[in-house]
């Protein structure tokens, strides 16, 4: 008999163990892109070697650190005068000899570490590395005397044309920091409606009240949600058609520009950005708004955004609609993790009906695109809310209403509840078809290639943007070992909430590509990067 919360694998590729199944000498494949000081720390720590000797004086106290990335602190940063002036790599540095940094592109020259592969991606792209000679692929496009080799035919035919929208404009973030972004508009709309609501009785009430368990409070919250409509005279809703249209929905760190435009090549047709807090936006922090950025390729896409606060989200909304290009705008009502919800945000605002109807009429003003919510059932698995508040948001100007079929207390663990999705939606669209798709190891491994091309361009081919790609490759690797190929399976489709067993690939890639030991995944990002 099965394991409950395990997938079902044909018999002939599970095994007993979690062994590793690929051949020594096929791995030794991916051991020669270790350097030796890779190599040296790992002979270190299988000889139990990792710690200083400490023979004289008293021992000294060890903290003793939990989890498997225990190892992953870094060592101190060195001084600014060791670390190469960034303007050199792309012109010039305008603070001459009083710079902090070092100015020696000879020294750096010596210290950088050995280029990854011969051929740099956004060079042969676009005919012009912004790197110049801090690009770790930078052989063919650094001169002797290191200075950026450009192909003036094709960077004349693609490399002047912007790819990638919505970056933060250096006056506007300024401004933000300053507190002179102009909110006047924000303000007076939000006035508007806290004086319409002040006057009238036809909001409904907080549902704060909603409790587990309690029939008294949960007859309460029904009542009180059935009270009255959103007021319609203060309402602007836009049409907005994702009718036969693949959604790919916002993934928090893996849902990142490369990884959308994987995906985009996979057929979606909607993409959106990451989840971006809108007090992080309205600060004008450059790695908020990095979530914001929208390749050329995303030809239908939209923001989400997370706030808990009718003013600053009426602020945000304006501040989007002014300076992004956007086709729609989302906010996230869904987000189950302890840090938003406390703060009354993500799924919080769910507990506050009030406050949520506010927000959605305000920024559906606010907006010139269409305004969609992104919810989950409710709070409690035994108490769901959602065909309480959906046509209060439709009432309040929301063009669309994304229900994902959990609890905020099921979070992933359950599965979606596909008969209560489709009472909500009231047997509104047919169900998308669904493709299984047995796609292949190879195909697989072309598609990290794809991401690790895309991923330099986006965050940059030197040192820093290498390692950038390689963090964010490894989260998506974190998930991407848990898919099953379909070929595989004796019940398709693998359920979200069901592991793999122990099981061997059809070759040694594909059993590479299972293994849920991060060191595996480290070679994966070595030999892709080539």
């Amino acid at each position: 008999m099965a394991e409950s919360g395990v997938a079902k694998v044909k018999a002939e590729y599970v095994i007993t163990n979690n062994q590793y199944l690929v051949p020594d000498h096929k791995r030794e494949l991916v051991q020669e892109y270790v350097t030796p000081e890779v190599k040296q720390a790992i002979d270190k720590k299988s000889q139990g070697e990792d710690e200083e000797d400490n023979e004289s004086g008293p021992p000294s106290k060890k903290i003793k650190l939990k989890g498997r990335n225990k190892k992953r602190h870094l060592p101190p940063k060195t001084d600014r005068g060791d670390k190469l002036c960034h303007a050199l790599v792309h012109g010039h540095c305008k603070f001459g000899e009083s710079c902090k940094f070092d100015h020696d592109i000879e020294r750096f020259m010596k210290s950088k570490p050995e280029d990854i592969g011969e051929n740099c991606y956004v060079f042969e792209t676009f005919g012009k590395c912004p790197y110049s000679f801090a690009c770790r692929y930078g052989k063919k496009h650094t001169a002797p005397d290191f200075s950026n080799i450009i192909n003036n035919e094709l960077y004349e035919k693609t490399g002047k044309f912007p790819t990638v929208y919505n970056t933060l404009d250096k006056k506007v973030q300024d401004d933000l920091r300053r507190k002179k972004y102009d909110f006047a508009k924000a303000n007076k709309v939000f006035r508007q409606i806290e004086k319409f609501v002040d006057e009238s009785k036809s909001i409904i009430k907080s549902t704060e009240n909603i409790s587990s368990g309690s029939d008294e409070s949960s007859a309460k919250s029904q009542g009180d949600t059935d009270a009255a409509d959103c007021p319609a005279e203060t309402v602007k809703i836009f049409d907005i058609n994702f009718a036969d249209k693949l959604y790919l929905a916002p993934l928090t760190t893996v849902g990142n520009l490369p990884f959308r435009r994987i995906c985009k090549s996979l057929g979606a047709d909607i993409t959106c950005g990451e989840m971006a807090l809108i007090t992080n936006i309205l600060q004008g922090k450059q790695s908020e708004w990095a979530l914001l950025k929208r390749h050329k390729c995303e030809d239908l896409f939209g923001v989400q955004i997370c706030g808990g606060w009718p003013d600053t989200l009426l602020r945000g909304a304006q501040l989007i609609n002014e300076t992004l290009d956007v086709d729609f705008v989302d906010l996230n009502c869904g987000c189950p993790i302890d840090l938003i919800y406390n703060k009354g945000e993500g799924c919080g605002l769910m507990r506050k009906t009030n406050k949520l109807c506010k927000v959605v009429m305000g920024m559906s003003q606010m907006l010139d695109v269409p305004f969609t919510v992104k919810m989950r059932t409710g709070i409690y698995a035994d108490k769901s809310i959602a065909h309480e508040l959906i046509p209060k948001l439709r009432d309040a100007g929301a063009s669309l209403v994304t229900l994902h079929g959990r609890s905020r207390e099921q979070r992933y663990t359950r599965l979606a509840d596909w008969e209560y999705i489709d009472k909500c939606a009231k047997l509104g669209s047919p169900m998308p078809e669904q493709r299984h798709w047995d796609i292949s190891s190879s195909e697989r491994f072309d598609m990290l290639k794809n991401f690790v091309n895309y991923g330099l361009e986006h965050w940059g081919s030197d040192q820093q943007g290498v390692e950038t790609v390689r963090r964010f490759l490894l989260e998506w690797l974190s998930f991407l070992h848990r898919y099953i190929p379909v070929g595989l399976l004796e019940q398709v489709p693998q359920k979200i909430n069901e592991r793999p067993p122990f099981y061997v690939g059809r070759n040694d890639l594909e059993t590479l590509m299972k293994s849920s030991n991060c060191g595996d995944w480290i070679k994966i990002t070595l030999v892709s990067e080539q």
